[in-house]
């Protein structure tokens, strides 16, 4: 069946639904050319451990309301 699958616009997707949509558990469907995946989970990843004190940040702050 199809319930083990799970579609995710990646172009819209959040920093923390991308960088878990492209981790290492991952199964691409499609791949335009060799080696994009691989970039845009690098780029994924990357920029949500740039991003992580921020957003940590953001919810300490929302918590204090």
């Amino acid at each position: 069946g199809t319930s083990n699958v799970d579609v995710l616009d990646l172009a819209r997707a959040g920093v923390v639904a991308r960088a878990r949509a492209l981790g290492p558990a991952s199964v691409p469907l499609y791949e335009a050319e060799s080696g994009a995946v691989a970039l845009a989970q690098m780029a994924a990843l990357t920029y949500a451990m740039e991003t992580a004190p921020m957003r940590r940040r953001d919810l300490e702050l929302l918590a204090d309301r």
